[in-house]
């Protein structure tokens, strides 16, 4: 059993290093070498060796980053199965129950901001919630578990609208601060609690839950906070404000604050990704309300580097290929160069062919749509019977999936009638108004074992 015991914690240290690097690089060969040998170390721990359940968890947690950089059933299948192993050998009681819940729900939440899958978000709320449950005050992870659970909830509350939800999220923001375990910072709580009045005043539009958002992103001190999480908080809650206002200058400090964020990330692949995501979403919002066309080039230049940096199986690249097609197609309408159509229907292609493996990915008919007029487009500056074939196909295959409530069906009813009866359509004006993508948003917990 020594033997064994000492191979596997040899093996469990080389994939936790490696681990920690592919979190600086994001490179897929160092996270794949790093779920291998945690998987070695799994197979070398004798099956009565009381860190077995540890050893378990900590393969089925990092192959959950295996799993966002790929995209594979396969994978997130061999992650859950090692969560459910580790299970069995933590029952209630166990001192790493708390951890495994907690990692194991971040771990559902993966697959359901990509693939939205409802059994997966009730697990995830079954397994925080439990966490929570089973820790007591003072007791180590009962702040992390609380948060967590908090942060869930908020993101629960953003798509149900549901009351309860966000109220018991601002409940458990509150109380975490005051039952944080030995190693845990009750300044954490402001962070989230931010994100709670962010989502409430999102839903409400009332200035009070704003400036709360406002408020609770100073950690209870007199300065603006200069950690990454504080200046993520800050953005969101700046970016909401200019949304509401139209503002340039709350543009302008949601900008200088995303810039920020991702400056102090550079030294982390992953959160720099996610940061860098930020920053164009924030460019993206001060084009929307200037209208500026030198905004729009800075736009499709941002999204072009995403579309670059980001792993093919990421959905900010899918999304990041969306826009790009949507801010090329602009391009054309106010500028007419094909070559500009050209690009956005290769990057709106490329986006769809990311979404084929989900039939029901919520941006496909928005996309469908778009892809829409830009085959009109073309027909209509080449004269390929293709392209109106395309037009009318795209078109078809969005008013399938468009709700009769979506107010995009009435125009798009119009365009494919108008392909189909005259041959032509003419975009209207309000065209530039159309859908967003869904921003897909991970939390990203990095625990260290």
């Amino acid at each position: 059993m020594g033997s064994n015991s000492s191979k596997a914690e040899r093996l469990g240290s080389q994939g936790e290093c490696g681990a920690r690097l592919f979190l600086k690089s994001g490179k897929l060969r160092e996270i794949s070498m790093a779920v291998r040998l945690l998987g070695q170390a799994v197979d070398a721990t004798p099956h009565d060796h009381p860190d077995r359940a540890m050893v378990l968890m900590r393969r089925g947690y990092w192959s959950g980053f295996l799993y966002e950089r790929t995209g594979s059933a396969e994978v997130f299948a061999d992650s859950l199965k090692a969560y459910e192993e580790s299970f069995a050998l933590a029952p209630p009681g166990h001192r790493d129950r708390p951890i495994m819940l907690v990692t194991f729900g971040d771990l559902l939440m993966k697959r359901y901001q990509r693939e939205k899958t409802a059994e997966d978000l009730e697990r995830a709320a079954k397994a925080y919630n439990e966490a929570v449950t089973i820790t007591s005050s003072g007791q180590p992870f009962r702040m992390t578990s609380m948060l967590t659970f908090c942060e869930f909830l908020t993101i629960r509350f953003r798509e149900s609208q549901n009351a309860e939800d966000i109220n018991r999220a601002i409940e458990y923001c509150l109380q975490a601060g005051l039952e944080a375990g030995p190693t845990e910072m009750p300044e954490w709580g402001f962070i989230y609690l931010s994100a709670c009045h962010l989502a409430k005043y999102e839903a409400t539009k009332e200035t009070e839950d704003l400036e709360q958002a406002f408020a609770s992103t100073h950690g209870g001190f007199q300065d603006e906070p200069e950690d990454l999480d504080g200046l993520d908080a800050l953005t969101r809650c700046w970016a909401a404000k200019a949304r509401q206002t139209q503002s340039l200058d709350d543009i302008s400090q949601a900008v200088d604050m995303s810039m920020k964020a991702a400056q102090k990330a550079q030294s982390i692949q992953l959160q720099w990704e996610e940061r860098l995501c930020t920053m164009s979403d924030m460019g993206d919002l001060r084009y929307y309300v200037s209208k500026d066309l030198a905004h729009l080039d800075e736009c499709i230049v941002a999204r072009e580097e995403l579309v670059k940096l980001l792993c093919p199986a990421d959905p900010a690249r899918t999304r990041s290929l969306h826009l790009l097609c949507d801010f090329c197609f602009r391009k054309y309408r106010a500028e007419n160069d094909v070559k500009i159509l050209k690009q956005a229907i290769s990057a709106g292609e490329e986006a769809m062919s990311a979404m084929r493996p989900w039939p029901d990915h919520p941006d496909k008919a928005v996309l469908l749509d778009l892809l829409c007029s830009c085959y009109a487009a073309r027909f209509a500056e080449m004269g390929s019977h293709k392209d109106l074939e395309k037009a009318i196909s795209t078109g078809e295959d969005a008013l399938k999936r468009l709700s009769p409530e979506d107010g995009l069906k009435g125009e798009t009813t119009n365009k494919v009638r108008s392909l189909k009866v005259d041959g032509f359509y003419e975009e209207p004006e309000n065209v530039m108004q159309c859908p967003r993508p869904t921003l897909t948003h991970y939390r990203r917990s990095y625990f260290i074992f």
